[in-house]
């Protein structure tokens, strides 16, 4: 008799490993297609996170994988430039909150925008069968992603061995 947990485990892990190398591969890919003198890939990701709704220094940096200070010094730059600025948080006077700017948002739209042209040229290359699975395939990444980052925020994470079918 097959056990299919550990098989289900074994196909996760594998789907794991796989999902990582692409992603990583990817970011590799977008790092390379910044321009000089542009907005850093991590400048452009701060202001997308921030376009969705302020968020505190803290949580910022954990989401881009980055230290506090080192996040501090980034969100500095992009606020010299007048990009973000850091309102009081209403609900904690000791807590600063990166919002977007109304110059930011349009830097943001723009770079986005630029960015996403120069891919769109190298995705030419793919067949139409290729980007179609391509584009199937985001769904549920995006879903998965956007919803392990809102339980980790909560500090909630999976047990071991569980799967939702």
């Amino acid at each position: 008799m097959v056990d299919t947990d550990n098989q289900n485990q074994d196909d996760n892990l594998i789907v794991a490993a796989e999902v990582r190398e692409a992603l990583r591969s990817a970011l590799h890919m977008i790092r390379m297609l910044e321009y000089p003198g542009e907005l850093s890939t991590t400048q452009v990701s701060i202001l997308n996170t921030v376009a969705a709704e302020p968020h505190p220094m803290g949580l910022l940096a954990r989401r881009s994988g980055m230290t506090q200070p080192g996040m501090s010094q980034q969100v500095a730059r992009l606020e010299a430039a007048g990009l973000v600025r850091r309102d009081p948080d209403p609900r904690d006077a000791r807590v600063a909150l990166v919002t977007i700017t109304d110059s930011g948002e349009e830097t943001r739209r723009r770079v986005n925008h630029e960015r996403n042209e120069v891919l769109a040229r190298y995705f030419a290359v793919l067949d139409d069968d290729a980007r179609t699975a391509l584009r199937d395939g985001l769904g549920p990444l995006t879903r998965l992603s956007e919803a392990v980052v809102q339980r980790e925020i909560r500090g909630v994470r999976p047990q071991e061995n569980t799967r939702r079918d």
